[in-house]
């Protein structure tokens, strides 16, 4: 009957327009758990941002049952959203390291098609010969995100009449098997008794099957490759007179076939408050030639960029900023420690030289030294000054990667290094003086120096311009390069050291 019912009713899906940000079906977990419940299935929403995304009266389905997302609920960029049976996923049912909060319960949101089962097969049919869809619909019924485990889906049941949640959002009626949808296979292996399917990256094409389930959390799939991978090098890093800031992207890939076409969402912090929010400025574009995305005409502001390919996923996200043509700021990160993890608490503290040029310091986390996330916020007050230490005290957590961003208030920001909370390594002063300079400028890592160190000096349009080797005598702990013969202007001085955690990066002006 069905058969027939695609003349009358012929819908073609497109994936939707995605505006200030990318939402993914990120991980989903269609067999519960020996000793879990059948309402510990779960699917887990994930937005790449790069800005906030209003994901209410959203529907999710697997042909059988829908369910409507409460209207006007707002997912952050960065941030997951979890749908499941029951308000709270215990320990090793919904993720093997913690108890998880449910942000959408099914069983009582009175959001649902139907009474999904809390017994037996639940939502999804279990065992090795369940093979649902997942498909997430916009309140257009526009494909957000669809993936199948196996190409030959399960057959849907019959039209299905979605919930208004009390008037709030309008009832849609479809048949996922009427449908032309652009499915993303998951895996092409059977399913099993608490294995969720996950991407092998949060936002990546590829799936596996998943023992370590991690909802509410970042994929634990860490010892496989993305599938695609991504650089991001400034190019012109300043706005000065006519001369506006620019960046390059390299797509590293074996091939570019399904590739570009590439998407991307440029954001730019408009009101500069280091948030991207509804209220700043967001551009969609493509990029049609393999292997580089360039973009020019960059004003000075924060920006965040974030990339995906045509089956939009292979998400790949980017902070960096552009900075005003204006001298060198006097500000110094004097020390940033991690004192100590107690009581599912983690400790830090650090000292900040020449506070009142400060507006707000940011203590950002990390799972994998990419992606950082704001783990504690300080507004500095107007009438501090001088040299202060300052402290926080975290809920700890899967990241074990740390950096302060310091925002000035011209509206600069400076970075710490990034210290690791599973080795004692801390950061301490760097200094470069005199700035600006004539003849030569001392720099002063902030940690003993190893014997061996490599520098390299970049002008502003990110061309390097010298490098060398230094040879450093025990107890040394600073060190002179001449810079005479550079023309006046703008640089940037890298540090370079096989025990440094990451390069040390200086500005300078030579006069």
């Amino acid at each position: 009957m069905k058969k027939f019912l695609i003349l009358a009713l012929l819908i073609l899906f497109q994936f939707c327009s995605f505006g200030q940000g990318r939402v993914v079906i990120n991980e989903y977990l269609p067999w519960a758990s020996s000793g879990c419940n059948t309402t510990t299935e779960f699917v887990e929403l994930y937005n790449f941002g790069p800005g906030p995304v209003n994901i209410g009266c959203y529907i999710l389905t697997e042909g059988d049952f829908s369910i409507t997302i409460p209207s006007n609920t707002i997912l952050q960029p960065g941030q997951y959203y979890l749908i499941s049976g029951q308000d709270i996923l215990p320990k090793g049912c919904g993720n093997l390291d913690s108890a998880v909060h449910v942000s959408l319960n099914w069983t009582t949101c009175n959001c649902t098609s139907g009474t999904i089962p809390t017994n037996n097969d639940g939502l999804f049919t279990d065992g090795g010969n369940g093979n649902e869809q997942v498909v997430l619909l916009d309140p257009n019924l526009n494909v957000v995100d669809a993936l199948v485990r196996d190409p030959s889906a399960t057959e849907a049941s019959a039209f299905i009449q979605t919930s208004t949640l009390n008037g709030n959002c309008t009832s849609r009626s479809f048949d996922l098997d009427l449908i032309n949808i652009p499915y993303e296979t998951a895996v092409g292996q059977s399913t099993g008794r608490g294995n969720s399917f996950a991407r092998i990256i949060d936002g990546d094409c590829k799936w596996i099957k998943e023992s370590t389930q991690s909802a509410n959390a970042p994929n634990y799939s860490l010892g496989d490759a993305a599938s695609i991978s991504y650089e991001l090098t400034i190019t012109n890093s300043m706005e000065c007179n006519n001369s506006k800031g620019a960046i390059s992207i390299n797509v590293i890939a074996t091939s570019y076939t399904d590739i570009f076409p590439m998407n991307y969402t440029l954001a730019y912090d408009a009101d500069n408050n280091q948030l991207f929010s509804s209220s700043d400025q967001y551009t969609s574009g493509v990029d049609n030639t393999p292997s580089r995305i360039d973009i020019n005409d960059l004003k000075a502001g924060n920006y965040r960029i974030t990339l995906f390919t045509p089956q939009a996923c292979n998400s790949k996200t980017f902070d960096f900023q552009i900075l005003e043509c204006s001298t060198v700021l006097p500000v110094h990160i004097l020390s940033f420690k991690h004192l100590k993890t107690e009581d599912n608490k983690q400790s830090f503290s650090w000292a900040i030289s020449e506070v009142e040029s400060v507006r707000t310091i940011l203590l950002e986390q990390s799972n994998h030294n990419s992606g950082f996330t704001t783990a504690f916020h300080q507004t500095i007050d107007d009438r501090s000054s001088g040299t202060q230490t300052f402290s926080a005290v975290i809920p700890a957590s899967e990241a074990r990667f740390f950096r302060l961003r310091i925002t000035l208030k011209n509206g600069n920001v400076i970075y710490s290094g990034i210290i690791s909370t599973h080795s004692s390594i801390s950061v301490t002063a760097s200094k470069l003086w005199p700035n600006p300079a004539k003849g030569s400028i001392t720099i002063q890592p902030g940690t003993p120096l190893p014997s061996q160190l490599s520098y390299k000096i970049y002008n502003l349009q990110n061309s390097l311009v010298e490098q060398g080797d230094l040879h450093i005598g025990s107890n040394q702990y600073n060190f002179t390069l001449p810079v005479h013969h550079l023309s006046k202007g703008f640089y940037q001085v890298f540090i370079y050291s096989v025990d440094n955690f990451k390069p040390i990066s200086l500005r300078f002006v030579k006069d």
